[in-house]
């Protein structure tokens, strides 16, 4: 049962489903809803004093200056370029193309518009003004002056042009911003000397998944002279890896995926490149009393296992650009990890 005491929820939440959504935001919360049996209720405010005492009595403490990264969104695990509301309401207030929308945003916009101003004159609908800062839709409208710096943000774990429009489109925006975020990947010197060849398309593919962890891809890779186990989810894009310290036997091998299968539960297929110790006797006997079906990719066509060698690709990219393409000491792996898992997740 869920109480509520904004009424318009009933009828977008509620069970009848009678109003049409357009906001495809409110679509998907209603697919991830879907999965649970549940009651909204609509409950007066007067009546939700158990719901507001948090709000209405909050405790007397400062925020603190520096927040577990892990609290927040990716594009802000980095401390060298700060950015908040007050900045960019500052800057905002500072460019003459932005302040100009900004009064028409709060005064209305005129009846002839020059042609330089129709960009942003098609977009006036989805425009508002709050505490300095312009926002289109749910996302904050950034000044010139801030663009370099958005940038670098978003590129700083060199995920590459899609990932990195994934993460803009949920939090900033400005006119022309798909063709910067392109730009801003082609020139960097890291992407280009880590990035490889165009491979020729192929004919055939994997048949897609329709629950999470029905089959997982499974691969080694190695860096700074250490072995992982890379294991990604072919549904949901879910990516684990495990730092072998004791080698690669079968045995330890199989120890790292009971691990993993107790934590997200046995698949049905599970698919690797066919070496030794996926290959061993005692590796597949244990996957098929489990139920498993094991999968191996044909020899020298490590493409076949596509989603593990991307994953792998993906991870010693990250890797390598972390550090300017120099050796580390330590392995980097959570802020990496998040960043994909937080743009994966909003697909």
């Amino acid at each position: 049962m869920i109480f509520t005491d904004h009424k318009p929820l009933l009828g977008i939440f509620g069970k009848e489903g009678k109003n049409q959504l357009c906001v495809t935001r409110l679509q998907r919360y209603m697919m991830d809803l879907s999965i649970y049996d549940y009651e909204i209720v609509y409950r007066p405010s007067t009546q939700m004093g158990n719901a507001d005492f948090c709000s209405r009595f909050p405790l007397n403490v400062e925020v603190p200056k520096f927040i577990d990264s892990g609290s927040i969104k990716c594009i802000n695990f980095f401390n060298d370029f700060p950015l908040d509301y007050a900045i960019i309401a500052k800057e905002t207030e500072k460019d003459e193309f932005l302040s100009k929308i900004a009064f028409y945003v709060s005064n209305g916009w005129p009846q002839r518009i020059d042609p330089d101003w129709r960009k942003a004159y098609a977009l006036r609908y989805d425009l508002e003004l709050i505490d300095g800062c312009l926002l289109y839709q749910d996302r904050v409208f950034i000044p010139a002056t801030l663009y370099k710096g958005i940038l670098k943000l978003l590129h700083a774990n060199h995920q590459g042009i899609v990932k990195m429009k994934q993460t803009a489109r949920r939090c900033v925006f400005w006119i022309g911003i798909n063709e910067d975020l392109e730009w801003h990947v082609k020139q960097c010197q890291i992407c280009l000397q880590t990035s490889t060849a165009p491979k020729p398309a192929s004919d055939t593919s994997w048949i897609p998944t329709s629950r999470p962890f029905s089959r997982i891809h499974a691969d080694f890779f190695h860096f700074e002279h250490r072995v992982f186990l890379l294991v990604v989810d072919s549904f949901s894009k879910w990516l684990e890896i495990d730092l072998m310290k004791t080698g690669t036997e079968a045995s330890k091998v199989i120890r790292k995926f009971v691990a993993f299968f107790s934590r997200f539960g046995l698949p049905d297929v599970l698919v690797t490149d066919g070496g030794p110790p996926f290959n061993a006797h005692q590796f597949i006997s244990f996957m098929e009393r489990q139920g498993i079906k094991v999968l191996k990719s044909p020899p020298y066509n490590p493409s076949s296992n596509g989603q593990a060698e991307r994953m792998e690709h993906l991870k010693r990219t990250s890797l390598t650009a972390e550090n300017n393409g120099k050796a580390t000491d330590r392995f980097k792996d959570e802020d990496t990890i998040a960043a994909y898992q937080e743009t994966e997740r909003i697909e």
